[in-house]
Formats: C-alpha cells, structure tokens, sequence
C-alpha cells in the first residue's frame, strides 16, 4: 500500500519557509505531521537527515526543502518529543511514532497474553520470529527495541543482557533450579492434643470454639515451650515443648498438632501457615511419649522465580474434624504452587532417664502411672530445598561470554 501524501507535498510554497510567523507555524506544524506519518508508514525507526529521502524532495514540482528548513522541522519535532539525537552530531535521529515507553508496554502485554512470563527471549524472535509476524512490533529496529526494553527494564518487567553467549556442559536452557534456604520458622503457640482410651478420649487446644464443642472431654495440660536459636544466626533451630495432662485412664493412642508460621524470601517471597503432627499408636498402655523431628518444606510444584505468595498464611483450622483438618490442608493447590509441610521422623531413641541417645523413631514410655502423661518433643526447623523455575540471569548462570 503506498503512502498518501497531503495535498501540502504538491504545493511549490509548501518547500519554502514562510516569512510570516503565522503562517510558517501552520506550515511546521504541517511538515512535523507529514515526517511522522511518513516514517509510521514506511517503518522508518532512525532517520538519517544526510539521505537524499522522497520526504524533503518532490522532484515532480521540482522542489526540496532546505537545510534551514529541515533544521527548523526536526526542531520542532524534538520540541514534541517526538524524535532524539543518536549523537551529537545530529547526522541520525530516532523517530518517535510510537515512544519506546509505548513499544515496551506493547511486547509486555504481548508476553504476558503469550504465557511468556520469566522466560528468555532473542531479539530476533522479538522482532523476526514467526510468531510476531503479525504483531505491530515485528521489524522494531534493534536500537529501538533495546530502549523499548530498557524501559521494562527501569519498571522491573525485564532484564536486557547484551553479550553473545554458549552453551555449557549444563545445557544453555535451564528448566528448572534447586536453591537451599533456611527458613524463618516460629511456633504459633496454637495446639490441639487428642488422646484416646479403650472407652473414652482426652483432647485440649488453643482454640476455644474447639473446647467449647468438646468440653465433655476436654483436660487442661501443662505445657513449658522454648525456641532455640542454637547458632546466633537471628532464626530459631527448632522448638522444645513439653506437656503433661492428668489422666488414669489407659492412654493407647496420642495426636498431637502444632501449628508453624513459615517464611522463604530468596528466591520467592512465601509466607504461609504450616501444620506439624506427631501421632502415635500402641498396643500397650502409654504413661509418656518421646519424639524428635523435622519441620521439613515438602513441594508438589515449582515454585516462580522472584513471586509473593500469602495465600496459605492463614488458618485452615476452621473445621475440627481432624481427619477433614489434614485433607484440607494436604488439598492446598493452585495452577502454579502446591506445597506443604511435614514433619519428618530421625530415629533417635530415648532411655526412661533419658541420658542416652539411640538410633529409633518415637520412645513410648510405659509402666506404672502417677496419674499424669508426659509428652516430650523437639522438632528442628530445616534448611528447605526449593525447586523453582528460574527467571534470567539463572537460566544465563551456566553461559559463558564469547570473544
């Protein structure tokens, strides 16, 4: 499709600046129209005032606009922001049809409705590739794509590298990485304890609707509770808690829950409320129970580079059916993240005195009763292994710059 010229460009007096001031405003402001409307249509992004262009020259009425007057016509589009210098000597300029505020905003949403988000792209497949072909960026010139992007780039939507890269023994494309954390782990100071009987159950929690709809069976325990910080690092290594209820029942089967807030800020920002549950069933009388664990990050998909996730901080104990409470809570998922915590069990045994480590799980204390269970555990706050889909300068981590 050829350009339209306005009917100004076949008018001789259109190529000679006018001695009235009036009259040579309209005429400028005619020619700033008609040189951005000429490079939209022809995609001109830089344009070189030294190239004898059909803009400034209409050979046939014979005319061209002179030096004074192609100086006055790109003033007047500096004025309007609407062209910049490439140097200082003003031999070359970019045109500004579209601002690079406007091209950025224009690939932006291009990635975001592709689903491209915290992937790597060329510039040839920004401006080349097949699959932009019918966007209004296709052919962006590469100085003008480059300030596009570096305006995304000020706005934290982008990262621009400009270095040729290879391929290492690890593969160029990085899927997905492993990043070790220690995370910022508190106790809640929230429990809920559940004792069972062969013919009556024992229970007690934080949570006052929960003693209320259980009062029948509800005993208020002793409890002692201390978070350790072992290495002066500023986060707790783990918890401490001891409790004792009074019971001359026959006790076979003890549930425990406690109640965790979690943090990651590395690679992620996930702030969220994590369960741990100890549980234990025996055949024979218990008057105590021993046990030590790991509070450890379990994930059931990869988490997103450099994202903010506060959907799981808050409560799931809402319902307290313990049975429907852990399947709510182990059924936390979304399209992008799923991810829970456990506590893990060590084998480490004690002895009734307790002054001698051993290899085990959980020590069930049996024997004569004094008439209160005693419920010891220390639980470690882990160091969490986080798989997540890199962002760029991972994916670059394993290039190297050619010469």
């Amino acid at each position: 499709m050829e350009f339209s010229w306005p009917w100004e460009y076949d008018f001789p007096p259109f190529f000679t600046l006018q001695p009235n001031l009036d009259t040579q405003k309209k005429q400028l402001e005619a020619w700033r129209k008609l040189v951005i409307d000429y490079c939209h249509h022809n995609k001109i992004f830089v344009l070189d005032v030294q190239e004898s262009i059909p803009l400034f020259q209409n050979k046939t009425i014979d005319r061209q606009l002179s030096s004074e007057g192609i100086k006055r016509v790109l003033e007047i589009l500096q004025e309007n922001n609407q062209i910049e210098w490439c140097d200082k000597s003003k031999k070359q300029c970019f045109v500004y049809w579209k601002t690079p505020q406007e091209w950025g905003n224009l690939i932006y949403c291009y990635i975001i409705d592709k689903g491209m988000t915290n992937t790597v792209c060329t510039f040839y497949e920004l401006t080349e590739g097949d699959d932009v072909k019918n966007e209004e960026f296709a052919g962006l010139d590469k100085s003008m794509l480059l300030k596009a992007l570096e305006t995304l780039e000020a706005s934290k939507k982008a990262e621009v590298i400009m270095f040729g890269v290879a391929y290492s023994s690890h593969g160029f494309w990085v899927k997905h990485h492993v990043h070790r954390e220690k995370p910022n782990v508190s106790f809640k100071y929230q429990a809920l304890l559940l004792a069972r009987s062969p013919t009556s159950e024992i229970t007690w929690s934080t949570f006052a609707e929960y003693n209320l709809l259980n009062s029948q069976y509800l005993h208020f325990p002793s409890i002692t509770v201390s978070e350790r910080d072992e290495n002066d690092d500023g986060f707790m290594d783990g918890l401490d808690l001891k409790l004792e209820f009074e019971s001359y029942e026959t006790i076979n089967f003890i549930n425990m829950i406690l109640i965790f807030s979690y943090r990651l800020k590395d690679i992620s920002t996930i702030n969220m409320e994590s369960l741990g549950v100890i549980q234990y069933d025996s055949g024979i009388p218990l008057t105590g129970l021993h046990f030590v664990g790991d509070l450890q990050w379990v994930q059931k998909r990869m988490v997103e580079f450099r994202q903010t996730d506060n959907r799981y901080n808050q409560t799931i104990v809402r319902q307290f059916e313990i049975s429907d409470l852990l399947r709510a809570y182990n059924a936390r998922d979304c399209m992008q993240l799923k991810y829970y915590i456990v506590v893990r069990l060590k084998l480490l045994l004690f002895h009734t005195d307790g002054t001698e480590l051993l290899n085990g799980h959980y020590l069930p204390i049996h024997g004569p009763s004094d008439g209160l269970v005693r419920i010891h555990t220390y639980i470690r706050y882990t160091e969490a292994m986080l798989e997540y889909a890199p962002g760029l300068w991972n994916v670059l981590k394993w290039a190297w710059i050619q010469k």
